[in-house]
């Protein structure tokens, strides 16, 4: 067995803004329902982030949903609005560490177990990405020159794991059904409507 001596201290947790992002749902939904949405799985989010050994970073270009995170103790980090891939990997360069780890906040079905069984499995090997159902990036523990290149797209995963096996950086893929289903489409948010009404924990 191969222990890993690079689990990361900090996960990065990307999100636009409040008003900005989720872009593709707000060609279906009227934005308030979607800001609405980004919101709460945000403080979702973070919420299980701060109950597990990783210190959340949240990297954002909205200086007011800096401002209020910072008030609530959490740290921020602003995106400078070029893009998310220089976004992200300026923020992995300023924090400095080897491993870098990224969460993304549009995940309805993460929970804190998902993130144990993640801590287990990198005991074991020290890469790992989960990916959405479209090839997405939902997770991911890699170190941070696969990060620096450029990767984040509709296919992100994919390209991570491409850029891995041009690295020799073996990286296990792991997929979780409850993480695989992100929030992108009307599709989605159909489907995550009717799965969280029965649990009776409305988000829209």
């Amino acid at each position: 067995m191969v222990m890993s001596d690079n689990f990361p201290e900090y996960v990065i947790i990307p999100v636009r803004g409040i008003d900005t992002a989720m872009t593709t749902l707000r060609q279906s939904l009227e934005n308030t329902k979607v800001s609405n949405a980004v919101n709460k799985l945000l403080l979702k989010t973070i919420q299980i982030v701060s109950q597990f050994d990783w210190k959340p970073i949240i990297l954002t270009a909205d200086q007011v949903l800096s401002d209020f995170l910072k008030q609530k103790g959490f740290d921020t980090i602003i995106d400078q609005g070029l893009s998310l891939n220089q976004a992200i990997k300026d923020a992995s360069q300023h924090l400095k560490t080897k491993q870098i780890a990224l969460i993304m906040p549009d995940l309805p079905g993460l929970d804190i177990v998902h993130l144990y069984k993640i801590k287990h499995l990198l005991k074991m090997h020290p890469n790992i990405i989960i990916p959405t159902k479209d090839g997405g990036t939902a997770i991911a523990v890699v170190p941070n020159n696969l990060i620096e290149k450029k990767l984040f797209s509709g296919t992100s995963a994919t390209k991570l794991i491409e850029n891995g096996e041009n690295d020799n950086i073996p990286i296990m893929i792991l997929e979780i059904e409850e993480i695989k289903y992100d929030l992108d489409t009307l599709e989605d948010w159909e489907r995550w409507t009717r799965i969280i009404e029965k649990l009776d924990d409305k988000w829209n």
